[in-house]
């Protein structure tokens, strides 16, 4: 929801309005979706709409150790601006999964 200002109530700026990703990109920012979760799906389908309109998206299935590879990749990428989007798995996950 933050992404593309849309409420539960209300979700047609998803559709309707440029999310802060298209805001950037219009700005002439090469923007970048760095992902552990998967984009579709049941719980994907909303920020997957998003994700899929970077420039470069990269998905480590599910495995948030690998976003920092990734990040890495990205900043030696020779964009001169650049907007990164990391979206973790984690903090998905119920505490007691995350303790272990």
């Amino acid at each position: 929801m933050t992404l593309a200002f849309h409420t539960p109530e209300n979700e047609e700026t998803l559709f309707n309005n440029k999310s802060i990703l298209e805001m950037a990109k219009s700005n002439g920012y090469k923007t970048y979706w760095l992902g552990s979760q998967e984009i579709q799906g049941l719980h994907g389908s909303k920020y997957g709409f998003i994700a899929q309109k970077s420039d470069d998206l990269r998905l480590t299935n599910y495995n948030d150790n690998k976003l920092a590879n990734l990040l890495a990749k990205v900043l030696s990428d020779n964009a001169q601006k650049r907007f990164i989007i990391i979206h973790l798995y984690g903090n998905h996950l119920p505490m007691t999964t995350m303790i272990q």
